[in-house]
């Protein structure tokens, strides 16, 4: 099967969700410098992504091979994919 690439995907970027999990609520400087790059990012970004089915050719504890490619990751390696 041929690789299928998605290059149509929104961008989002939420600022209050950014500034919670960096814990600068209360900073109004570093909030409006996270504004401005966010704003940025937004006028910049591209998401993409790809994605191919394939055979899994080896598993190991700690790994997972797949065309080839080695990844290297128990939660990988943890998905029971069904054929």
């Amino acid at each position: 099967m041929k690789a299928i690439i998605l290059d149509n995907i929104p961008f989002t970027a939420e600022l209050e969700m950014f500034t919670e999990r960096l814990r600068i609520k209360n900073k109004p400087s570093a909030v409006k410098q996270l504004a401005q790059l966010l704003a940025e990012a937004k006028g910049i970004a591209r998401p993409k992504a790809m994605f191919k089915e394939t055979v899994i050719a080896e598993k190991g504890e700690d790994y997972i091979v797949l065309d080839g490619l080695t990844f290297k990751s128990r939660d990988l390696r943890a998905i029971h994919l069904t054929s």
